[in-house]
């Protein structure tokens, strides 16, 4: 075991408690928020950053604000609804499911985040071919379990293959 494999346990354990600590509910429920913020924000940053303008005197900047603003209300509305699921969950007794749902969500989401570190990694050389090859867990995100090969360019493939090969 290498300091990237203990770099790799921490990233994933640190998700997974966080993610415990959130449960499940509000995990999904910030996931949702974000996602539809976007959206949201990506379709109506132009009428209300008419609004801003009389405010921010340069459009770019007007810009910005009014997506952010969008994108900061959807998930504000967000946090608003997950307190509520939280309690509803509290009052049904369900806590332990939210908090345990919300590890094994977390532990999903670090695990995913140290694939596309590790794949980012061996495609973008940052000098740490050494300490990945001399990785035992490194070897099965890229090798055994390359879920997101499947999304991304040809190239991080064509990559981590050259790596592994």
């Amino acid at each position: 075991m290498n300091w990237l494999d203990i770099v790799i346990v921490l990233i994933v354990a640190f998700f997974a408690a966080t993610a415990f600590s959130a449960g499940l509910i509000r995990e999904l429920v910030t996931l949702v928020s974000v996602v539809v913020g976007i959206v949201v924000a990506g379709l109506f940053y132009d009428d209300l950053a008419r609004d801003v303008l009389v405010f921010i005197d340069n459009k770019d900047t007007a810009n910005i604000v009014a997506f952010l603003m969008l994108l900061g209300a959807i998930y504000l509305a967000g946090q608003l609804i997950a307190i509520m699921l939280k309690q509803v969950a509290a009052i049904l007794l369900l806590g332990w499911a939210d908090r345990l749902g919300g590890a094994l969500f977390g532990l999903l989401k670090g695990l995913l985040v140290v694939e596309v570190l590790l794949i980012a990694f061996v495609t973008f050389d940052v000098g740490l071919d050494d300490a990945i090859d001399d990785s035992g867990l490194a070897s099965v995100f890229l090798d055994a379990i390359p879920v997101l090969l499947l999304i991304l360019p040809n190239e991080f493939e064509q990559a981590v293959d050259a790596f592994l090969a």
